[in-house]
């Protein structure tokens, strides 16, 4: 999987899809005044500059001591507005309004600061029976990928025993999916597979290629 770097120059190891899931080409160079501001370092001296989700992401352990009700809300809001980007931002770069460039680039934004909330709710169960419903949301509806929300979901299900789609979520069932896996496929071996798969589709691709350079309809 090819990585991409976020407007201000740091490669965040992560990856946009394209609508068919293919990764998009690496953004290589620095594009100033582009992307959001959840990519650019807070400082104490900045933080009135800053819009107001901004602060209470900045400060959210704090706040949440202060007043959890409301900030559990708000951030609730948040990863909503966000989600709701990452449609936006995919709609767009299939109508041809944004450049694969553009879109990796919102993308890398909006990706962090969503792990960032996950990771806030993992320490804070109340926070993840608030947004596990904007999750679920986003996950029946949204125009991304569904697989990677589906984890997060997971994820904190297990941590906080949340009841998801009727159903509480027990550790015990990673055990049991295991065994499945292993029931239907060769674990021991499964690398090594992996690899000659890999190499039986190359084989089929540059046979593709030969036909279609032999093919004056093609040439």
């Amino acid at each position: 999987m090819k990585e991409y770097e976020t407007a201000e120059g740091e490669n965040t190891g992560r990856t946009l899809q394209r609508p068919d899931y293919r990764p998009l080409k690496r953004v290589r160079k620095r594009v100033d005044g582009e992307g959001f501001e959840f990519s650019r370092p807070l400082r104490s001296s900045n933080l009135a500059k800053k819009p107001m989700e901004v602060i209470i992401l900045k400060n959210t352990s704090e706040n949440l001591k202060e007043d959890p009700e409301k900030i559990r809300e708000q951030t609730k809001t948040i990863l909503r507005r966000l989600l709701a980007a990452d449609d936006v931002v995919r709609m767009k770069y299939h109508k041809g309004e944004l450049t694969e460039r553009e879109a990796s680039i919102i993308g890398g934004n909006i990706a962090p600061t969503v792990d960032g909330i996950i990771l806030m709710a993992m320490k804070d169960r109340e926070l993840a029976e608030e947004i596990a419903p904007v999750l679920k949301e986003k996950i029946d509806h949204g125009d991304a990928n569904p697989v990677p929300y589906l984890h997060l979901l997971q994820v904190l299900a297990y941590r906080h025993r949340l009841e998801v789609e009727g159903e509480i979520q027990e550790l015990e069932e990673m055990v049991t999916t295991y065994r499945r896996v292993r029931a239907r496929l060769d674990l021991d071996n499964v690398v090594e597979r992996k690899a000659e798969l890999e190499e039986e589709f190359e084989e089929k691709i540059d046979r593709l290629r030969e036909k279609w350079e032999k093919n004056p309809m093609f040439g």
